[in-house]
């Protein structure tokens, strides 16, 4: 399973305030001692540009038709400046095999799965190209590296028979494996009309035109070597999806446009994940996609956000197509959506067809105090074939950032049926005054419910031991997780943004259990007296600073999400009280989100700022 960072700026543009991300701190109970966490092979000094991860692992026992014996697969990928697919692979005697492909094509936006098919290996990476693009590349374990093997282009290249419509883009590829090496790819592609809309006035129509965005969901299907993917397209020389959200609004072309009037509604549907079953009691595997579906009227704001759950059963006879819908339902809250993940139960015959998916929908409101944000990961999902409700996977821990959730089961031996692993990441301090802000955290959940009334804090031990200058590390971020068909616990990959760590991407085969591990909730949820207005801003921003003369502020730093810098002010003149700086990016500032981040000597607090 993967985490697509780059597009929490595209989602949240415009539309979310300041988030507080600094809280005071908690205290903690001590956690248990954890594996250390690896760099992966040729990784050093590239976390910077990496927007997206990936990874997965397979793992399985002793086997006479297999021309070698591998414990554990562990594969990972990332985008940025090195993209590529790395690997990790243990012997039943303990000996490693690592390496590195880079895959120089990849524009943004890997997934990968691993597994056995026909007696050999595969892992199958999709990504968006540099063409813009859907694209997979299969590649062949030879018994000492993975070698390519089959790749093609996905995806849909015909936006209909709207005179002036074209495609522009195939985005958000995900990807799943089940246990016979079948694979289901998604992604959305979008597509622009020239639309009109006419606005009746007393004595006065209005008729503007415009062009309209609207994206669809695909999805293709075979095996994990690359063979049977369905629906062969002439235009791409490659291969064309099926569409699953087929119930959007739309209107008949007239003429060369499409013509709106009165509050017709379009839709995008978009971000998409999917989870492929196991064979159920009938021999078939289900196919489950959850997206967001996104309702706006012309010329204005979103109207509507729902988060979609989506199963189909797939037809394996023949070309593979997705037949009716067996279950389709609009999980709540409906609002706030962004990148929803899924994955399903690895569980042949009567619940074969279980899933749990995650969202982190992002409220904001407004104080005295200026803009706050609260945060919380939902789950919803179906166990034992029923279907259970909304509930709140970081309950406890909502006064402060969460973002970034990914779901994995976990598999099925040791008592876990039914047990998956969430993981993503939280912005705040749970360790001393200094402590930098971001960590990762999971939860083990079964049935909707949080196991336990506690958390795992996963990059805790990052190469700095416990130790009264730094027990614990933070600033790591973009969690990826695996473990449906691993039997050495779910294993997490993240990316590494510290400078003394080379701002590289870790990996680590977690003995820190999801469920263990005791934080306490943290208190409070405003800035401490650092706020940001307007927010957002189009031009300059004021930040409002209440300076304590015991633990005076050093500097401003203003910084992009992938903590590139944009300015750096120095800040010792300033008197204790009430003080207010006004800032104006040099160059031309992309609309997005942002950080500004305020540092003392005993403290770091940082705040999102969001440029419109």
């Amino acid at each position: 399973m993967k985490f697509l960072r780059v597009n929490f700026k595209q989602v949240l543009k415009g539309f979310f305030a300041v988030a507080v991300l600094s809280v005071a701190s908690p205290a903690y109970a001590q956690l248990p001692a954890i594996t250390n966490d690896l760099q992966a092979y040729n990784s050093a000094g590239i976390g910077k540009t990496i927007l997206n991860t990936g990874t997965d692992i397979f793992s399985y026992n002793e086997d006479e038709r297999l021309k070698f014996f591998i414990d554990n697969f562990k594969v990972m990928v990332w985008d940025g400046d090195q993209p590529g697919l790395s690997w990790v692979v243990t012997d039943l005697d303990g000996n490693k095999t690592e390496d590195f492909i880079s895959i120089r094509n990849i524009y943004r936006d890997p997934d990968v799965v691993v597994h056995q098919y026909n007696g050999e290996i595969y892992a199958m990476v999709v990504y968006e190209s540099h063409e813009g693009q859907i694209q997979y590349d299969s590649y062949k374990w030879n018994g000492g590296s993975f070698n390519y093997h089959d790749g093609s282009v996905v995806g849909n290249n015909n936006p209909g028979d709207v005179r002036g419509a074209k495609r522009l883009s195939g985005e958000n590829p995900n990807i799943d494996v089940n246990s016979e090496g079948k694979v289901v790819v998604t992604w959305h592609e979008s597509f622009s009309y020239p639309a009109s809309t006419t606005i009746l006035l007393p004595g006065n129509n209005q008729t503007f035109h415009f062009d309209v965005v609207r994206s669809e969901i695909y999805a293709v299907f075979g095996n994990i070597d690359g063979s049977r993917l369905s629906g062969v397209s002439s235009q791409f020389n490659g291969l064309q999806g099926t569409t699953i959200d087929i119930d959007y609004n739309s209107t008949s072309p007239r003429g060369d446009k499409i013509s709106v009037t009165g509050n017709l509604l379009y839709e995008h549907n978009k971000y998409p994940d999917v989870a492929l079953s196991e064979q159920d009691v009938n021999g078939e595997l289900a196919v489950t996609f959850t997206y967001s579906k996104m309702s706006f009227l012309p010329l204005f704001f979103s109207t509507d956000k729902k988060w979609v759950i989506d199963q189909r059963i797939l037809n394996t006879t023949g070309s593979p197509s997705l037949t009716t819908g067996f279950f389709t339902g609009n999980a709540q809250p409906n609002s706030g959506t962004y990148r929803p993940r899924i994955a399903s139960r690895k569980i042949f015959g009567t619940y074969a067809r279980d899933f749990e998916a995650v969202t982190g929908p992002v409220h904001r409101g407004c104080d005295e105090t200026g803009f706050y944000t609260y945060s919380a990961i939902y789950n919803f999902g179906r166990f034992n074939n029923v279907t259970h409700p909304v509930t709140t996977v970081n309950s406890g821990y909502t006064d402060t950032e969460n973002y970034e959730p990914v779901v994995s089961y976990r598999y099925n031996e040791f008592g876990r049926s039914g047990q998956y692993v969430v993981a993503w990441t939280i912005n705040t301090n749970f360790g001393p005054a200094h402590q930098r802000n971001l960590n990762i955290m999971a939860a083990t959940m079964r049935n909707g419910a949080r196991q336990g009334s506690q958390l795992a804090w996963v990059n805790k031990g990052n190469y700095a031991p416990d130790s009264e200058d730094e027990p614990f590390v933070g600033n790591q971020l973009i969690p990826s997780i695996a473990g449906s068909y691993s039997n050495v616990e779910n294993q997490y990959m993240f990316v590494d943004l510290e400078e003394k760590h080379n701002n590289d991407v870790k990996y680590k085969g977690s003995e820190n259990k999801p469920g263990t591990v005791q934080l306490r909730q943290t208190q409070g949820g405003t800035s401490n007296g650092f706020t940001a207005f307007p927010n957002p801003f189009s031009d300059e921003v004021r930040f409002n600073l209440q300076i304590d003369a015991t633990d005076a502020p050093q500097t401003l730093t203003l910084l992009d999400l992938t903590g590139r810098q944009l300015d750096k002010l120095e800040i010792k003149h300033l008197k204790p009280g009430n003080n207010t700086l006004t800032w104006q990016s040099r160059k031309p500032l992309p609309a997005g989100v942002y950080l500004a981040r305020l540092q003392s000597r005993e403290k770091i607090t940082t705040i999102r700022i969001v440029k419109q």
